[in-house]
């Protein structure tokens, strides 16, 4: 479940950050750092700090922050070693691409990572090529708003509404969903408002 922080919940994000610096990372220490001082709490328009929970576990963080008016920064996107390739990763990353896009027409980040360069690439990210920083951006306007998505790394039965959960509120997006009943993989299908014109069968006419 996906849920946006208010607050920073420390003591959850503590073996995040623990882990990560053992990789060589330090941008959760960053987040520590910020949040404490107040330099960075994600609280200005269209900013946002989210977290992925597997039952009571914080297994995922990631946040946007404003570069300019017309432009987010994702920042410390982090997923816990155990937690990968399940789709988490991909899941909270779409759920920050929806949020980004009510509020920025592009969204950049830094990497140097080659496995987090692939992950990119394949989320829809274009290199920057004449920059190292920021290193990747995506195109928010391009996204399709009309689109059918299916959202890997959501547990069966969890709640898509918002309410309260470990203390904090989830800020969910408003959306329709249903899951497909399969027996071990379970799909978020976001469904757009839109609408069409009837369907008149009298003019369907059989393939040839």
């Amino acid at each position: 479940m996906i849920i946006r922080f208010h607050e920073l919940p420390l003591k959850e994000v503590q073996p995040l950050r623990e882990e990560s610096k053992e990789e060589g990372f330090r941008f959760l220490q960053r987040l520590h750092d910020e949040w404490a001082s107040g330099a960075n709490r994600f609280d200005q328009n269209g900013e946002a700090l989210f977290g992925y929970y597997v039952g009571s576990s914080l297994v995922a963080v990631a946040g946007i922050n404003r570069q300019s008016p017309t432009r987010g920064r994702l920042r410390h996107f982090y997923v816990a070693r155990g937690s990968r390739r399940k789709g988490i990763g991909r899941a909270l990353l779409s759920h920050i691409l929806s949020h980004a896009t009510q509020f920025f027409d592009e969204l950049v980040l830094h990497t140097d990572n080659v496995a987090a360069d692939a992950f990119y690439l394949a989320a829809g990210f274009s290199p920057v090529l004449d920059s190292k920083d920021p290193s990747h951006k995506i195109d928010l306007k391009k996204r399709n708003p009309n689109e059918v998505r299916l959202e890997e790394g959501k547990d069966p039965g969890e709640s898509a509404t918002s309410g309260k959960a470990g203390g904090f509120l989830k800020d969910q997006l408003t959306f329709s969903c249903c899951f497909l009943p399969l027996d071990l993989s379970c799909y978020q299908i976001f469904v757009p408002k839109f609408s069409c014109a009837p369907l008149d069968l009298r003019s369907q006419t059989s393939a040839k």
